[in-house]
């Protein structure tokens, strides 16, 4: 799915074909959303399996951070706990009460069906994909087929398919700080 395992692939002497995920893109289409207002609402979406590669706290210290800035900035977390990791789990938790955002979260633990993503995804206003790893998302191009503009991590392997500042705004991985200027670009 990425250009490193294509690589890693090709060193064992096995021809390989580079192929992306496609998108259903019919079924997540909705109109491009406008630009978030300084007066709106900033919903943040995440959505993955429920893991410490997702950097899951890094979209709820980016709102945080959005908070202390005078924004009505608010989270939705999409992670099933397929591993029942409750000290992940209590690490989101903790960085949501430090950051003030405790009261402005809202977790599926337990995943969503196809019609609750798509009713999460209108309620959103930025899809934030902020993984360390280089991983393949397609709820980030989901996301943007459902209109939402996408903040990435460059370490991703979404970056590899992207253009910085044309179809998405990129930030260093684990750099809050450069997400939730990202984030404050939109607006």
């Amino acid at each position: 799915h990425d250009a490193e395992r294509e690589k890693m692939v090709r060193e064992f002497g096995k021809p390989t074909l580079l192929l992306r995920i496609p998108v259903d893109f019919e079924s997540f289409y909705q109109p491009v959303r406008s630009a978030p207002s300084r007066n709106g609402q900033i919903v943040l979406l995440g959505i993955g399996s429920l893991s410490p590669a997702r950097r899951f706290e890094d979209i709820i210290a980016a709102g945080g951070i959005l908070l202390k800035k005078g924004y009505d900035a608010k989270a939705i977390l999409v992670c099933k706990d397929f591993w029942k990791d409750d000290l992940y789990k209590q690490r989101l938790f903790d960085v949501a009460r430090q950051s003030g955002m405790e009261q402005r979260m809202i977790f599926y633990f337990e995943g969503v069906t196809e019609k609750e993503l798509r009713g999460i995804q209108r309620q959103a206003t930025v899809f934030v994909f902020p993984n360390h790893i280089n991983i393949w998302s397609m709820s980030a191009f989901e996301s943007m087929a459902a209109g939402l503009p996408l903040i990435v991590s460059r370490t991703t392997s979404v970056a590899e398919v992207l253009v910085d500042r044309r179809h998405a705004l990129f930030f260093d991985p684990r750099n809050v700080s450069e997400l939730a200027l990202r984030i404050e670009e939109l607006i």
